[in-house]
């Protein structure tokens, strides 16, 4: 074990006695438990951005309004994040960065296609009530 003597910790039945500083073993864990503030980190909601987005052109292309909701959703995120990352470009990763853009591109398509299938449905809905209208049975 280890015995403490005026900031300074003995290592106990080695025979060269190395004195070791008390701190040294608390800065290692130290290291291992606190992230490295020098790296840029991720921004909050790159991977959502790009998941709604993804959603977005899947629900466009299958049903409108879900392509919409998403793509909506997604483009509101991304602009968020790109002011974010405007305001301190050094802090954020540009990998997230580009996720992040990739996401919005990608919500922006949903939300045309999305915009596109209601107006069809739209159109399709009233043709048929004009023609119903139109032929009397």
């Amino acid at each position: 074990m280890y015995r403490r003597l005026e900031g300074i910790a003995l290592i106990k039945n080695n025979p060269l006695s190395k004195r070791i500083p008390y701190n040294h073993f608390m800065s290692d864990q130290r290291d291992l438990i606190s992230p490295n503030y020098n790296q840029p980190t991720d921004l909050p909601n790159a991977t959502a951005i790009l998941v709604l987005g993804i959603v977005a052109i899947i629900g466009g292309l299958c049903y409108g309004i879900l392509g919409l909701i998403c793509g909506i959703i997604g483009l509101i995120l991304a602009n968020n994040d790109r002011k974010l990352y405007n305001s301190a470009p050094d802090l954020y990763s540009q990998a997230s960065l580009s996720n992040s853009n990739a996401g919005r591109i990608c919500s922006i398509v949903g939300i045309s296609l999305g915009t596109l299938w209601v107006l069809i449905f739209v159109f399709v809905v009233a043709y048929n009530l004009l023609r119903a209208r139109t032929n009397v049975f």
